[in-house]
């Protein structure tokens, strides 16, 4: 048997209004005694079929039945400020064959995709998938959004709550795959928000802050892709921000390949760097490219700067030739 646990937290104990509801995590039961044998009592309540069981537990006891990728919401709810004079674990039992890949989804629909939610740690994926999530193969669609952004968003707590006000934001409106991605993927705000934490305080080699040149080359793009890669292109290479973070952020799988090619990689030399975004073909990445070296002679002959100058030059130089060279293969 699989159960889900909750833990519903109130603040008077003579109280029926649950202020928060949070998910623990989903608990493998052999004994049918197990519950009962560590003092919970039975759910009249339950459906026909089922056991379920609830227990009043003090706040040191939640650790307990807390298991890993809970905990941080769980900590949120204690410290938010609130006083909780009760709370109740309920072990919910799910209706599953025995076997933990067949356990239920926890989402919801929105017009013909799918809302998936994992554990309730901050940067836990959300997945919104396009179609069915019980059928789903390499080539179906689907992207994420970390579960932080859905709370920040919907100004709330609890990852039952952003269920619950996703449920109300979509009430009536046939949103499309392409709308959601486009509404709810880590956008020009999340972009701008991490180069400027990254580059905060930093001086670039013209001197300026160097956020103005993220800012001036995400700026030059022809689209969502070339503005956000263009304002994050130095942020792998420049910090400990790694391309997964990237992912778990919520980029798209589009940006993150074009900050990879925009990553000049140590092993490679500079000239190997250029070449291999030329080869690539990514039109989002060398057009970020482009803008990139454009900047980089511009304040370079403005300063004074001639070696920077001749080294930009000569890499704007072989992205030229190399795109007339495709074109003529075309």
């Amino acid at each position: 048997m699989f159960y889900d646990i909750f833990a519903n937290f109130y603040e008077k104990a003579d109280s029926n209004n649950v202020t928060f509801r949070c998910p623990l995590g989903v608990m493998a039961v052999t004994d049918i005694n197990y519950f009962k044998n560590r003092g919970f009592n039975e759910d009249d309540g339950t459906p026909a079929g089922y056991l379920d069981y609830r227990k009043e537990i003090d706040a040191d006891e939640l650790p307990e039945w807390t298991q890993e990728g809970y905990i941080s919401e769980v900590m949120d709810v204690l410290y938010c400020g609130k006083d909780f004079e009760r709370i109740l674990i309920e072990a919910e039992e799910l209706d599953v064959i025995e076997s933990p890949e067949l356990l239920p989804i926890r989402g919801l629909p929105i017009s013909e995709c799918f809302v998936k939610f994992g554990s309730t740690e901050p940067f836990a994926p959300v997945t919104f998938i396009d179609g069915d999530p019980y059928e789903m193969t390499e080539d179906t669609r689907s992207f994420i959004v970390p579960l932080k952004k859905l709370k920040d968003y919907f100004d709330v707590f609890t990852m039952l709550e952003v269920i619950e006000r996703m449920q109300t934001f979509a009430n009536g409106n046939p949103w499309t795959y392409e709308e959601l991605k486009d509404y709810f993927e880590a956008g020009i705000d999340d972009a701008v928000d991490l180069a400027t934490r990254v580059f905060f305080g930093k001086r670039d080699w013209d001197g300026n802050p160097e956020i103005l040149h993220a800012l001036y080359v995400g700026m030059q793009g022809e689209n969502k892709t070339q503005m956000l890669a263009g304002f994050l292109h130095d942020v792998v290479e420049d910090s400990d921000v790694t391309l997964e973070d990237l992912t778990k952020w919520g980029f798209s799988q589009e940006v993150v390949t074009a900050v990879d090619l925009l990553t000049h990689k140590k092993d490679d030399t500079y000239l190997q760097y250029i070449v291999n975004l030329c080869l690539s073909g990514n039109p989002d990445a060398i057009g970020v490219k482009i803008s990139d070296l454009k900047h980089n002679i511009a304040r370079g002959e403005a300063g004074g700067h001639t070696e920077s100058v001749q080294k930009h030059k000569k890499a704007l130089e072989c992205i030229e030739n190399c795109l007339r060279l495709m074109l003529k293969q075309e």
